[in-house]
């Protein structure tokens, strides 16, 4: 599965990323602007499911996971306005709040490594 707006999700790595700083901004969501679905976790289905359509996604006779609909049309999120900001008082999925890093593994993989996407502004 593709992981959406990330570009360039790397393996965090202590020589690499020794002098890494992120600084959020209140408008940082820019990134999260062309994607019309995210994926949430069971444990925040609760919450999101007041505020968005909630959808089953997978392949079939795969493993299925949650989504929250964040827009009607492909590559448009509606909660996401021009200057990048999110609808004021909506609640932020968790995989949107936790860019620019991201659990990823690869292919195959048994385990999990936190990545961070090496293409984010901030």
């Amino acid at each position: 599965m593709a992981l959406l707006f990330y570009e360039r999700a790397i393996a965090l790595n202590r020589e690499r990323h020794q002098k890494l700083k992120i600084q959020l901004k209140a408008n940082h969501f820019a990134f999260a602007k062309k994607t019309n679905s995210v994926l949430i976790a069971g444990s925040e289905f609760a919450e999101a499911a007041r505020e968005y359509p909630i959808v089953f996604v997978g392949n079939e006779g795969g493993p299925f996971t949650l989504a929250a609909l964040v827009g009607l049309n492909d590559k448009d999120n509606v909660l996401v306005n021009d200057n990048g900001s999110w609808e004021p008082d909506t609640y932020i999925p968790a995989f949107i709040r936790r860019y620019p890093f991201v659990l990823a593994g690869s292919e195959g993989a048994e385990s999990l490594t936190v990545c961070v996407d090496e293409a984010y502004a901030g």
